[in-house]
C-alpha cells in the first residue's frame, strides 16, 4: 500500500509528500491510546494480548461452568468475534433468547467485572476507547468488507472516510478458466505469473486463493517451480524472498524451530506423547554434536516399544540404555532430562513472569536452538522471544499457574500468531483474503472459485439469535448477504486489476466439483487468453534439452558378500531375496529396514520371545508326550502357568516390568489361553519325543554359512523326525511346490534336519486355535498337514529341489543380485518403493494373490504335489 502509494504521487507530478501510515486496525487504536497518555490524559492501563487472551479464557470457562459438553478453549474466538458483531451493529442480545447468547452475555460480563477489578482497559473493541480516540478527515479506512453501521456512522461523524467500491477505477478485462484439479490450476497461475513478468518486470500480480491455508504446499511447490529456479538449480531451500511471497502466515508452532521448543518444555512438563519425544530427538535445533546419539536414542527406544515420553519411565531406563548404547547416548538423555527437571514441579505456582524466565533458561540448558540459523530461522526466533516476553507480561493478579498450565499457555499463545519472515518487495503475491485489494495490480487471479466455495454458505454467528443478525442485516448470515459479498467481491477484483482471471478445478480430492453459478455469464463475455503472448522459462523442459544422451543401462546387482565376512540375519535374508531381490540386498547390507513405531502396550516381538521361551522351558521340562500325559491337563496347566511367569521376568525389562504390572498380567493370562490350545492339540497327537529345542545349526550351503535356530524338533513313533516353527497371527499359506518359496523357512529348516525329516509345518497360535500349514511323506503324519501321494518315495525328491531352490536363493544374495523383481503382493507392504522405483505398470501385470481364498483341501494338494513329483 505504500508502494501504490507513493507511485500515485508520483503520477500526480509531486515529488514531495507525507508517508502515509498504514495500520491494521487494533494498531491504529494502539496508537491512538499512546497518544492520549503522551497528552496527559488519564486511562486506564490497556491490557496486553496476551493478557486479553487468558482474561477471555478465564471469562469463558466461567460461562461454561455448569455446562461440560462445551470446550470453554474453543469459544474464546468465537466470543469475541459475536460480541464485535454486536458492537459493529449496535445490536443488543437477550440471555433469554437462547442458552448460545447466555454463555456470550455471561463471558462478557466476566470479563468487564474482572477488568473493573484489575483497573484495566480491556476491551477489544473500539467502543471502549471511544472516549480516547480522535479519529479525523485524515483518517482512511479502505479494505474493510465489514465495517457494520454503528461503526461506520462514528467514523463518518468525526469525519474519517471509509473506501468505497465507487471510488475504485475502471474494471478491466475478465477471463475464466478451468483446471483439471487444484495443482493444475496452481501451475497455471504460476504460468500465468511468469507470462506477465516476461512482459514487464514492474509488473505487480495477486493471486487470490481462500483455500490456501489446506493447500499451501500445492501453491508454494508450483510457484517455486515456475518463478524461483534459481534457487533449485542451486541445490538451496525452497524460498519465496525473491519472486512471491505468501500472506498471512504459518501457525507458530508449524516452524520447526518453536515446535522443538515447545517439545522440551512438554517434557519437562510430563505432557510428551512419544512422537513429541522422537520429534525432539531428530530435531536439528539441539546441540549438532549429540545429533547421532540422539538418533540412536530415537531407534533404541522404539525397538523397545516405548510409546510414553513419561519423564519418569525415561529416567528408569537409563541403565538399560546405558548397558544397550554405551555411557555417551545415556549421557546425552540424561543431560536432557536433567535440563527438564531444574524447572519446579506441581504443585508449585507461579507467576507468568517467573514461567517465561524458567522457559528461557531451560532451552538455553538444552542448547536450543543450535547451530547458527539462516535470516528466517533468526526472524522466528526472535518472534518466539517476543512471545515469552508476551507471556512474561500477564499481570500476576490475573492468577498464577502450575508447570502444565504454564507449558498449555505457551503453546495456545503460539497458536494464535501466524507468522510469516519478512520478505524484500515481491512482484507476484499470493492471499486467501477474499477481501478488497485496495491497491491496484497489472493482474489478478483468483482460483478454487467452485459452486461450494463461491458464493460461500451462509454462516449465521453460532452464539447470536438468527433473526436478531437477519433483521441487522449481517451478510454472512443468510444466502443473499453472502451472495451480495460475493458480487462485491467481484467487482473488487475487476476494478483492481487490468486483466483479472477466474478459475476452478474440476475436481478436488478426487471428488468432482462445479463452477460457480455466478462465472457462467463471466464465461460467456470474457476476453480470450493471451497465454502464448510471451515465452516463459520452463526449468523441467530446459532441464530436458540440456540433459546429455542417455543410453539405456539397468544395474541389477551389487557387490558381492565379503568372503571373510559372517553372514548375520539367518534365515530373514534369504525370505527378502525370496520376495524381491532388490530388498534383499538393500536391507540386510544398506541397513534400510523401516524404523519401528511404538504402540501401547506389549511388544508384539516380545509376546514372540515371552511364548518361545516358556514352550522352551515347558518341553524341557517334560520332553514327551507320555509325561504329558501322566501329567493330566491340570498339571499341565500349572507347569505353563510357572514358565510363563518365569519367561516374563526373564525377558522383561525390571524398569518395564514395574510400570506395567496390569498389561504384564493381562498378557501372562493371554499367553496361557493360547498355550493352553496348544496343550489340547499335543494330548491329541501320536505319541512323540522331543528331540531339540531352540536348536542352534549352522548351515553351511553355496560356499556361506547361515546361523539358524529351529523352535522344536519332535521324534515320531518310527523314528522320523517332525520340525515344527511357532508363528502367531493369522496362518499364511505354503505352497511346497513354489518355484521360488515366498516363506523359505520350512524348506530350510526341512533341509537343516536332515535325510530323517518326515514333515515340516508352521504352527500358529491365535484366537482361532491351533492352525497347521506345512507338508509331510504322508498324509497320516499330522492332521491338517498334506502328505505326498507318492508317500516316502517322493520325499527325498522334494527335499532335493527345496535345496536346490536355498542354493540357488543364497547364491543370488552372496552375488549381490538387485534386481527389482518382487513377487505378486510383495510390494504391498513393502517400504523401498520410493527408493526402488518399481514401475506401477509391471505390477499391474503381477497378479496379486487374493488372501480370502480358501486354502486347498489335503486331497487337492496331495494330487498335486503327486503329479508334479
Amino acid at each position: 500500500m505504500r508502494r501504490a502509494y507513493s507511485a500515485a504521487q508520483l503520477a500526480a507530478g509531486r515529488r514531495l509528500w507525507d508517508s502515509p501510515d498504514v495500520l491494521p486496525w487494533a494498531a491504529w487504536l494502539q496508537r491512538e491510546l499512546d497518544a492520549a497518555r503522551a497528552r496527559g490524559e488519564s486511562l486506564p492501563r490497556r491490557l496486553t494480548a496476551a493478557e486479553q487472551w487468558l482474561l477471555w479464557r478465564q471469562s469463558v470457562s466461567a460461562a461454561c461452568e455448569n455446562l461440560p459438553f462445551l470446550r470453554p478453549d474453543t469459544l474464546i474466538e468465537p466470543v469475541q468475534r459475536a460480541l464485535s458483531l454486536l458492537e459493529d451493529y449496535g445490536l443488543r442480545a437477550s440471555a433469554e433468547a437462547s442458552t448460545e447468547s447466555a454463555v456470550l452475555l455471561r463471558a462478557q460480563q466476566h470479563y468487564r467485572r474482572r477488568c473493573e477489578e484489575l483497573a484495566a482497559l480491556g476491551e477489544h473493541s473500539w467502543r471502549a476507547c471511544t472516549p480516547w480516540l480522535q479519529p479525523h478527515a485524515r483518517v482512511w479506512l479502505a479494505g474493510f468488507a465489514s465495517v457494520g453501521p454503528a461503526r461506520r456512522a462514528w467514523l463518518a461523524q468525526a469525519g474519517a472516510r471509509v473506501l468505497a467500491p465507487a471510488d475504485e477505477p475502471q474494471a478491466g478485462a475478465i477471463e475464466v478458466r478451468a483446471a483439471q484439479h487444484p495443482l493444475a490450476e496452481a501451475q497455471a497461475a504460476a504460468q500465468w505469473c511468469a507470462q506477465a513478468l516476461e512482459r514487464s518486470s514492474q509488473a505487480r500480480l495477486l493471486v487470490v486463493v481462500p483455500g490456501l491455508s489446506q493447500q499451501r504446499h500445492v501453491w508454494e511447490r508450483a510457484f517455486a517451480r515456475q518463478l524461483d529456479y534459481e534457487g533449485i538449480l542451486a541445490g538451496t531451500a525452497l524460498t519465496s524472498q525473491s519472486t512471491f511471497a505468501i500472506e498471512g502466515g504459518q501457525p507458530l508452532p508449524s516452524f520447526a524451530l518453536v515446535a522443538s521448543a515447545l517439545q522440551l518444555l512438554s517434557l519437562a512438563a510430563g505432557q510428551a506423547e512419544f512422537e513429541q519425544l522422537s520429534a525432539l530427538l531428530r530435531s536439528a535445533y539441539l546441540p549438532r554434536a549429540e545429533r547421532a546419539e540422539r538418533l540412536r536414542i530415537d531407534r533404541w527406544l522404539r525397538e523397545h516399544n516405548i510409546a510414553s515420553a513419561e519423564p519418569a519411565l525415561l529416567q528408569a531406563l537409563l541403565a538399560p540404555m546405558e548397558q544397550s548404547l554405551g555411557a555417551q547416548a545415556a549421557a546425552v538423555l540424561r543431560a536432557l532430562l536433567a535440563a527438564a527437571a531444574e524447572l519446579p514441579a506441581p504443585p508449585a505456582r507461579l507467576t507468568p513472569a517467573r514461567w517465561a524466565q524458567l522457559f528461557a533458561q531451560l532451552l538455553a540448558r538444552a542448547g536450543w536452538p543450535g547451530a547458527a540459523l539462516n535470516s528466517d530461522e533468526l526472524q522466528v526466533r526472535r518472534r518466539f522471544d517476543e512471545l515469552l516476553g508476551e507471556l512474561a507480561s500477564i499481570s500476576p493478579a490475573l492468577g498464577a499457574a502450575d508447570l502444565p498450565q504454564a507449558c498449555d499457555w505457551l503453546a495456545q499463545l503460539a497458536a494464535q500468531v501466524a507468522f510469516e519472515p519478512a520478505t524484500d518487495d515481491v512482484p507476484v503475491t499470493l492471499s486467501s483474503s477474499l477481501d478488497d485489494p485496495i491497491v491496484r495490480y497489472d493482474g489478478v487471479w483468483v482460483a478454487g472459485l467452485t459452486a461450494d466455495a463461491w458464493p460461500q454458505a451462509a454462516r449465521p454467528d453460532a452464539l447470536l439469535p438468527l433473526p436478531l443478525q437477519l433483521a441487522a442485516g449481517v451478510l454472512a448470515a443468510s444466502a443473499q448477504g453472502q451472495l451480495r459479498a460475493a458480487l462485491e467481491q467481484l467487482a473488487h477484483w475487476r476494478g483492481a486489476a487490468g486483466q483479472c482471471v477466474l478459475s476452478w478445478p474440476r475436481t478436488d480430492a478426487d471428488l468432482p466439483r462445479d463452477p460457480s453459478p455466478l462465472l457462467a455469464d463471466i464465461a460467456s463475455n470474457g476476453a480470450p487468453s493471451d497465454s502464448a503472448a510471451a515465452s516463459v522459462f520452463e526449468l523441467q523442459q530446459w532441464m530436458r534439452e540440456q540433459a546429455p544422451g542417455l543410453i539405456p543401462w539397468r544395474d541389477d546387482s551389487g557387490p558381492a558378500w565379503p568372503p571373510e565376512r559372517a553372514l548375520r540375519g539367518g534365515i530373514r535374508l534369504l525370505e527378502l531375496q525370496s520376495l524381491c531381490p532388490f530388498r534383499g540386498f538393500v536391507e540386510p547390507r544398506l541397513q534400510a529396514a523401516p524404523l519401528p513405531e511404538p504402540a501401547p502396550g506389549i511388544d508384539p516381538r516380545l509376546r514372540g520371545q515371552i511364548v518361545h521361551q516358556a514352550l522352551e522351558s515347558f518341553w524341557r521340562t517334560l520332553r514327551d508326550s507320555d509325561a504329558l500325559r501322566v501329567r493330566g491337563l491340570e498339571g499341565a496347566r500349572d507347569l505353563m502357568q510357572a514358565c510363563i511367569a518365569a519367561a516374563i521376568d526373564a525377558l522383561v525389562e525390571p524398569a518395564l516390568a514395574v510400570r506395567m504390572p496390569l498389561l504384564l498380567r493381562r498378557e501372562q493370562a493371554r499367553t496361557e489361553v493360547l498355550l493352553q490350545q496348544l496343550i489340547d492339540w499335543e494330548l491329541s497327537r501320536e505319541p512323540f519325543v522331543t528331540e531339540a529345542l531352540e536348536w542352534q545349526q549352522p548351515f553351511a550351503l553355496a560356499g556361506a554359512t547361515l546361523q539358524l535356530r529351529l523352535d522344536r524338533v519332535d521324534r515320531l513313533a518310527d523314528g522320523r523326525l517332525l520340525v515344527l516353527d511357532y508363528k502367531s497371527g493369522t496362518a499364511q499359506k505354503f505352497d511346497p511346490l513354489a518355484p521360488r518359496p515366498p516363506q523359505p523357512q520350512l524348506p530350510i529348516y526341512a533341509t537343516v534336519a536332515g535325510a530323517r525329516t518326515a514333515a515340516v509345518a508352521a504352527l500358529y497360535l491365535g484366537r482361532e486355535g491351533v492352525k497347521l500349514r506345512g507338508v509331510a511323506d504322508r498324509g497320516d503324519r499330522l492332521p491338517d498337514i498334506v502328505g505326498l501321494k507318492a508317500g516316502a518315495s517322493a520325499w527325498p525328491t522334494l527335499l532335493a529341489d527345496w535345496r536346490s531352490q536355498i542354493d540357488t536363493l543364497l547364491q543370488e544374495f552372496l552375488r549381490g543380485e538387485a534386481a527389482v523383481r518382487p513377487q505378486p503382493g510383495a510390494c504391498d507392504h513393502c517400504h523401498l518403493q520410493m527408493l526402488c522405483r518399481v514401475d506401477p505398470a509391471a505390477l499391474a501385470m503381477e497378479q496379486e494373490p487374493d488372501t480370502d481364498e480358501p486354502l486347498p483341501s489335503v486331497d487337492e494338494m496331495a494330487e498335486r504335489i503327486g503329479s508334479d513329483v
